[in-house]
């Protein structure tokens, strides 16, 4: 284990990983689909250690990462409600 770890770091030495973006795509396990202005884009609500609700977007490509709290949770969250979402993270942008 300890010669694979000196061969990798002696192969990583020296190499410039600045602005080096991830070719991955996001695990779309337990996440929804949407596709908005032709690009998809996956959310999923998750409740935090404080009890507190977050609306998480992302798109495949990992340029968009957002969180966004629930004000409201008796308020249901459905896909117009992530695209007036989406629509207002592109006009702030």
């Amino acid at each position: 284990m300890i010669l694979i770890s000196m061969i990798y770091t002696r192969y990583l030495k020296g190499r410039d990983f600045s602005g080096y973006i991830s070719d991955m795509s996001i695990n779309t396990k337990g996440k929804r689909k949407l596709i908005f202005n032709d690009k998809v884009y996956y959310w999923y609500v998750k409740v935090e250690k404080d009890g507190s609700h977050r609306i998480h977007i992302m798109t495949d490509d990992k340029k968009v990462n957002k969180i966004y709290p629930m004000f409201d949770t008796e308020v249901p969250v459905t896909p117009e409600y992530i695209c007036k979402i989406i629509r207002r993270h592109i006009f702030e942008v």
